[in-house]
């Protein structure tokens, strides 16, 4: 434990790490059972099956994954000081409940965030960072191409950490992080839609505001980077408001409904 009381994480943690275990595949090392919960459970609220509000039960992912009690509760501290989940008494968990004023403090917090490391990646930049940066980008288009909705969350997350990281201040870095984490629950309702012609063009404007904004940043134009980064948080935006709307309004009808 931290001073105060804090939850004292490991050097290296899940999300640094960026590893794809499978719960199925090979032969579990000593100390991957928290990873292979964090990365299960992840996916499973990424991919909507878990949605917000759900309960998560700490016997069922032992039962599930076939892992004793300890690595379930140690990924369960690493996903509540991330944000993914919130602890409940009685070793149990939650997705935790979206409302559109959370959505609209985390968008705002969000933006800042990504015009400032933009901003910083823009003046620092050297030909390595630009090279992951492409790379990344690369990335998030063969997984549009792909139609693989887990890989164009987790390659977008990347996109922009390279971004963040050719910026070359390591307290942005793990702020934008600490948002970006965030930041996918809310990809998790942007790509919650089949594969049609509206989520296609979706894809695709923002295919073309990452190249838009790879550019700037190589062409070290600051007011196209602000350009680029403001177009792209509002695409972001637009969707997951609207979303918000509609369901507080169907809330909203189901409790007239119920006392009329």
């Amino acid at each position: 434990m931290l001073p105060g009381g804090g939850i004292e994480k490991p050097m290296t943690t899940p999300i640094q790490l960026r590893q794809r275990k499978s719960p199925g595949g090979a032969a579990k090392r000593r100390g991957d059972g928290p990873h292979i919960v964090y990365e299960y459970l992840r996916e499973r609220i990424l991919g909507m099956d878990l949605v917000a509000g759900r309960r998560i039960e700490e016997r069922t992912v032992v039962e599930d994954l076939g892992l004793s009690r300890t690595p379930v509760r140690q990924a369960f501290m690493w996903m509540a000081a991330e944000g993914l989940i919130e602890l409940l008494p009685n070793h149990g968990a939650r997705v935790p409940p979206l409302d559109l004023e959370e959505v609209r403090s985390f968008l705002e917090a969000f933006e800042f965030m990504q015009l400032a490391t933009a901003r910083l990646a823009c003046k620092r930049r050297n030909e390595q960072d630009l090279e992951e940066i492409r790379r990344q980008r690369d990335a998030y288009e063969a997984a549009a191409r792909a139609r693989d909705v887990k890989e164009l969350i987790d390659t977008n997350e990347e996109f922009h950490l390279a971004i963040a990281r050719a910026g070359h201040n390591g307290h942005m870095v793990r702020l934008i992080a600490d948002l970006l984490v965030k930041a996918l629950r809310l990809d998790g309702f942007w790509y919650d839609r089949p594969f049609d012609e509206g989520l296609d063009r979706s894809i695709e404007q923002s295919l073309e505001e990452h190249r838009s904004l790879v550019q700037a940043i190589e062409d070290q134009d600051i007011k196209g980077v602000e350009a680029a980064t403001s177009e792209h948080v509002h695409s972001f935006r637009r969707p997951l408001v609207e979303y918000l709307c509609r369901s507080e309004a169907t809330a909203l009808d189901s409790v007239l409904s119920e006392n009329g």
